[in-house]
């Protein structure tokens, strides 16, 4: 069956290509016209551009031998002078032999072959991948799923077709070259790099295709290769050496590196030395973290485009996954990710202040960070949250700097950070709300500069798509994931109906009180005090620990990084 299918998409290709063969008038194979035709045809359309009969009658006259006769004299009989047509050849015959083109060179002279070659290869290269990685995952794709995949394989043997068209007539179909040059010309790239952009897109979509809705992906080695080759083509093709020329040169200097690295070596030893200690009550939380870590070790989970524990995206628990491969099952391992990314941070921190303001004011900002207790607890423990922060203000410091500068590379760092973003804590799914207002009143307020810095703009856009497409895909097939980490803390929903149950408030009043800090730290103080439990289940042996005092570290270890450990509990948030 699937060979059939096979060879009904080969047919399908085939029947799209003769289709935009005879539509576009695009001649293919091209034809060689034969010499003696081609001197033929040359011959008429120059005889048709020969002056007037007028313009060579003292020719004519002289070869008859015929007396000078002034062409304004009004005497002339017409008929001696009509009758000579012969003229016109003698005239034309050494104009054409100097005149016609050479069969070889003309299209040389209108498009070289170095940029023909450099708009097929990727044609035909990303064709060809685009083929043989959706054969690959169909046969583990199944039934009922396949659809996209076809589509794909079409795409891919036009794309292929399109390369090798190109490569053997050495230049670019004209229908598909007004195409390209509309994208490149718009975006300040050249049209090798307007193709890239272009397949970054199906490669994106066969990630998501080939990964699936559960757990246990259906080609995993294709889903990654794929979305890391739609992001390879998005950067390849954003590349702008036109504009990173035209842009100023960085502020940084020695000393702002020198500074970044110290304060980077601080904030790393505040938040992960002793991380087994401190904190030292490791919760429920962060073991169902870890555990979802192992499973991706073990191999019970390999699809990095779905979610995970409490519905957070899965690749996150892959960078996990990576420190315990190399740890071990120890808190130390679980809790190292957060204390490297919020190190990081510090140091997205004084770039971003360096660039908006000055070395001072940069200093002192990510001083304040590092040493801030709530960024560094948040740091120390094993969860996704402290995340959000460096991707965020990654994000917003390649948008600022690509604003003022116009370079590139930084709107390049901006769609990556924002879309991979998209892969860790929900608090950054606002920022690309935030952007577009930004957008809109940038719009608004200097119009000039918001048109130079458009194609930038719209690179960040595309290569911030194809890094969140695989996820994006799967939350809107599934949107109740992507809402239930919103859901969890929001006040509107299930809370607010039990408190309204209560009768004592209004649904204004518990709005108003939630936003006010004594209400909530009271709240906070109810929740830390009561008899909340953590039930650690470890074969036969279960442990009770109130969560409102300090809780030992011997009791939690051996219970939560056991192989057989299961992780139950409730927690107040």
């Amino acid at each position: 069956m699937e060979t059939v299918l096979f060879l009904l998409v080969i047919a399908a290709v085939t029947a799209v290509f003769l289709w935009l063969w005879r539509s576009l008038g695009d001649e293919w194979p091209p034809e060689t016209p034969e010499e003696g035709e081609a001197l033929a045809e040359a011959t008429t359309i120059r005889s048709e551009a020969i002056p007037p009969v007028e313009a060579a009658s003292p020719v004519s006259e002289s070869r008859t031998g015929a007396s000078a006769v002034p062409l304004e004299a009004p005497a002339t009989p017409l008929v001696p002078m009509a009758m000579p047509v012969e003229v016109e050849t003698p005239v034309a015959a050494p104009e054409i032999e100097t005149s016609v083109p050479s069969q070889e060179e003309a299209p040389l002279a209108e498009i070289p072959d170095v940029p023909a070659r450099r708009v097929a290869t990727p044609l035909l290269v990303g064709g060809l991948l685009l083929l043989v990685a959706t054969q690959l995952t169909l046969r583990a794709t199944p039934v009922e799923e396949r659809s996209g995949l076809f589509l794909l394989t079409l795409l891919g043997g036009i794309v292929m077709l399109l390369g090798v068209q190109t490569f053997m007539r050495g230049r670019v179909p004209g229908w598909l070259s007004g195409i390209l040059d509309r994208i490149a010309a718009f975006l300040r790239v050249d049209q090798g790099q307007a193709v890239m952009l272009l397949l970054s897109l199906p490669f994106a979509w066969l990630g998501r295709l080939a990964a699936g809705d559960g757990l246990l992906a259906y080609q995993p080695v294709v889903a990654v290769l794929s979305w890391l080759l739609a992001i390879a083509l998005a950067i390849a093709g954003s590349v702008s050496r036109e504009t990173s020329a035209a842009a100023p040169r960085r502020s940084f200097d020695r000393w702002d590196w020198l500074l970044m690295g110290g304060l980077f070596v601080v904030a790393l030893i505040l938040r992960g030395v002793a991380t087994a200690q401190f904190p030292n009550t490791f919760s429920g939380d962060e073991g169902s973290a870890g555990l979802f870590g192992v499973m991706l070790l073990n191999g019970q989970v390999n699809n990095p485009f779905t979610v995970g524990w409490f519905s957070f995206p899965s690749l996150y628990f892959a960078v996990q996954s990576i420190a315990i491969g190399l740890g071990g099952q120890t808190v130390e391992a679980v809790r190292v990710t957060s204390a490297i990314a919020g190190a990081l941070s510090v140091i997205a921190v004084y770039a971003l202040a360096r660039s908006m303001f000055d070395r001072t004011t940069a200093v002192l900002a990510a001083a304040y960070l590092a040493a801030s207790h709530y960024h560094i607890h948040m740091s120390r423990i094993a969860l996704n949250n402290v995340w959000d922060g460096l991707f965020g203000t990654l994000a917003i410091l390649g948008l600022w700097a690509g604003w003022k500068t116009g370079r590139r590379s930084a709107f390049i760092l901006s769609g990556l950070a924002l879309g991979i973003g998209q892969y860790f804590y929900v608090a950054i799914r606002m920022l690309p709300v935030i952007f577009l207002i930004w957008s809109a009143v940038a719009w608004w307020r200097q119009r000039a500069q918001f048109r130079l810095r458009l194609p930038g703009l719209v690179v960040a856009a595309l290569i911030a798509l194809v890094v969140f497409l695989p996820l994006g895909l799967f939350f809107a097939e599934k949107p109740d994931e992507f809402q239930a980490p919103l859901n969890r803390v929001t006040i509107f929903g299930d809370w607010l109906e039990g408190e309204l149950s209560r009768g004592d408030r209004s649904t204004a009043e518990i709005i108003a009180d939630q936003a006010l800090a004594e209400p909530w730290a009271s709240r906070m103080n109810r929740c830390v005090s009561s008899t909340t439990r953590l039930t650690l289940v470890v074969g036969r042996r279960s442990n009770a620990v109130s969560v409102g005092h300090p809780v030992g570290l011997a009791e939690l270890r051996p219970a939560l990084f056991a192989p057989d450990a299961a992780v139950t509990g409730r927690d107040c948030r």
